[in-house]
């Protein structure tokens, strides 16, 4: 099988695992548009594996560079 993250739908709960955070930052990150929901499942909102990689990427490239002072 072939991994393909652009195309994988995740729970909230199964992003938090795949982010490495919990399903409340998951839910703060769509509610502020970080995230966009892109499906329902039993009223469940389902995100894309890619959506919620490059989010967290993001998250932790603006905690790594230094500050200037």
């Amino acid at each position: 099988m072939i991994w393909r993250p652009h195309r994988r739908l995740l729970t909230i709960e199964e992003a938090a695992r795949s982010a490495g955070c919990k399903p409340g930052t998951i839910r703060r990150w769509i509610r502020t548009g970080r995230l966009r929901v892109v499906a329902h499942k039993r009223r469940q909102p389902l995100l894309l594996e890619s959506d919620v990689l490059e989010a967290d990427a993001r998250i932790h490239r603006r905690r790594a560079r230094p500050r200037s002072t």
